[in-house]
């Protein structure tokens, strides 16, 4: 048997040696120096806002009537992004004719964002999902976000009905 120098391990430490070396430098850098220069990113700050419900059955047809059960009192920050998803299920309820539904997003009582519809029959279900991205709609302070919905027909109910809004700045 031959003898061994050593000179491979010796080279495989070295190696393994500058690459602590880079991998503790670079962290070094992204957490101390980088931050100090400016060239760090801020982390973002994500609020999360969930309400739901499971039913819910209409005073009249053929008016808006807001969702009152899933309001959601949100905090928006100065140039934050907002989210917002609404999801329920129609279900249309007896009667000879089609009924229409109509969904939109209320912020502060006001309506806002596009309005969306589902039309259904007897004993006819619609899984329905409005949503809603955007920095231009809310000024900074605190608002109530909610929906409201139009019903063509008495019988018509909403179930499984949830609103989530995620504010990220």
């Amino acid at each position: 048997m031959g003898k061994s120098s050593g000179k491979g391990l010796a080279v495989a430490g070295f190696i393994l040696g500058l690459l602590g070396a880079g991998l503790g430098g670079f962290v070094f850098f992204t957490n101390t120096i980088a931050p100090m220069i400016g060239l760090a990113e801020n982390p973002l700050s994500i609020t999360n806002y969930y309400s739901e419900d499971e039913y819910h059955n209409f005073a009249a047809p053929g008016i808006y009537e807001p969702l009152n059960e899933i309001n959601l009192s949100i905090s928006v920050p100065l140039n934050a992004e907002v989210y917002i998803l609404f999801t329920c299920n129609a279900m249309y309820g007896s009667g000879a004719l089609a009924s229409d539904c109509y969904y939109q997003f209320l912020f502060n009582s006001v309506p806002f964002g596009g309005v969306i519809s589902t039309t259904g029959d007897q004993s006819y279900s619609d899984s329905v999902t409005l949503q809603y991205y955007g920095t231009q709609d809310f000024t900074p302070g605190n608002h109530v976000v909610t929906v409201r919905s139009y019903v063509g027909n008495s019988n018509d109910v909403l179930t499984d009905i949830s609103l989530f809004i995620q504010i990220i700045s």
